[in-house]
């Protein structure tokens, strides 16, 4: 009896890892499609196919599919590997759609589909979302906390759904034992003096596609930073406002009650380059203040 059983369990082994090994083949050849045809509807219909198939495997092959390694989807993982968070983007004509999913090493915990809300959401930071309506981006950084005694993950996302307008966010997950996931958390604090002290959820910042905006955390010192936008008088991009950094940072320091915020700091006194995104923006142009391609040499 323990040998049948050993063997059933043996063979349901190499049947999940043949499955995965197939799975990820398929997946990498059409994650490749929809990110680099040339047509939109091209594009489009290898993401319909890759979705499916993506969303199939980590329902049916449970704790293997943590092993999933596609190329052009970004994938983390915590400290203890208890879960894998996935998420990708779709270029269309003129936008971009978001998706992605949790997946958790417990096998009895069901996967937690992301659906995108962003074009509806736009600069939200004071409400907590959830899978059904999150603030779709490509994540490019997350970053494992303890604040107070509840352990957080901060992400770091692109979010190109405008084509006049790019947006970052540093939006905070929060798992429950059972596995429920929620997004947002009142960590972000402004104080004032006068007044009861500016709370959010998440940092929202949003720029026109031609600046190039940085939004990370440093661990050694424990802050998050960005560069302060500002709208330049009488400049557009795409008919809109034009919205740039301008040389001047935004920081918000870790204390115990969550991220405080400071003033300015003088570009001299934070002078760091900001390579973040750079997967999730490789395939695109470098471009000048104006949105014109830059020359290369």
């Amino acid at each position: 009896m323990k040998e049948r059983l050993g063997h059933s369990f043996l063979l349901l082994f190499i049947l999940t890892t043949v499955t995965v090994g197939y799975g990820q083949d398929r997946l990498t050849y059409l994650a490749d499609g929809m990110t680099h045809m040339d047509l939109a509807a091209h594009r489009q219909a290898s993401h319909d196919e890759f979705y499916d198939l993506f969303v199939n495997t980590i329902r049916d092959t449970g704790f293997a599919a943590l092993t999933l390694d596609i190329p052009w989807i970004q994938k983390y993982l915590p400290s203890d590997s208890s879960f894998a968070l996935y998420t990708w983007e779709l270029r269309l004509d003129s936008t971009h759609r978001y998706f992605g999913a949790l997946e958790y090493a417990d096998a009895t915990i069901a996967p937690v589909i992301l659906e995108d809300a962003s074009d509806q959401l736009q600069g939200n930071t004071r409400e907590t979302l959830y899978p059904d309506e999150w603030m779709g981006a490509v994540y490019y950084n997350m970053e494992e906390l303890v604040i107070g005694e509840k352990t957080y993950y901060l992400l770091f996302g692109l979010n190109r759904l405008d084509p006049a307008y790019n947006r970052k966010v540093c939006e905070v997950l929060y798992l429950e034992a059972d596995g429920a996931v929620s997004f947002g958390a009142p960590i972000f604090i402004k104080k004032r003096e006068d007044l009861r002290d500016d709370v959010r959820k998440r940092i929202v910042l949003t720029f026109s596609d031609p600046a190039n905006v940085v939004l990370t955390y440093d661990d050694s010192d424990q802050m998050i930073w960005h560069n302060h936008i500002l709208q330049v008088p009488e400049q557009s991009y795409e008919g809109e406002p034009l919205l740039v950094q301008d040389g001047t940072y935004e920081v918000y320091e870790k204390t115990s009650e969550g991220f405080v915020y400071k003033e300015y700091l003088f570009e001299q006194n934070l002078n760091r380059a900001g390579e973040e995104d750079d997967e999730v923006k490789k395939d695109q142009p470098k471009r000048d203040i104006m949105g014109r391609p830059q020359k290369k040499g």
